[in-house]
């Protein structure tokens, strides 16, 4: 019998706090400080067991930021837009 190989974080369903902070680049704490705000949320695999984050909700936390990033740039790009050519402000009154 073959022994089974470990599998990488990218493969598994659930991930530890740590697991999941190597995913995302940052800290096994600052993990632990995005489940208390109740941006990332956790199951326990069973009754009493440690926190887990589902690989499908790390995914739905990444695409979420992301989605914020993109929208936050283009309000940016809306509010810091020069006038075009030709373009005054009404003066009228």
């Amino acid at each position: 019998m073959t022994p089974a190989r470990a599998l990488s974080p990218t493969e598994l369903l659930v991930l530890t706090p740590e697991q999941a902070g190597q995913l995302l680049g940052i800290s096994r704490s600052k993990v632990y400080e995005l489940i208390q705000a109740g941006q990332l949320p956790t199951i326990t695999v069973f009754s009493g067991g440690p926190a887990r984050i589902t690989r499908a909700d790390l995914d739905a936390y990444v695409v979420a930021r992301k989605r914020e990033a993109t929208e936050a740039h283009a309000n940016y790009l809306t509010l810091t837009a020069p006038r075009g050519r030709g373009q005054r402000a009404d003066t009228r009154r």
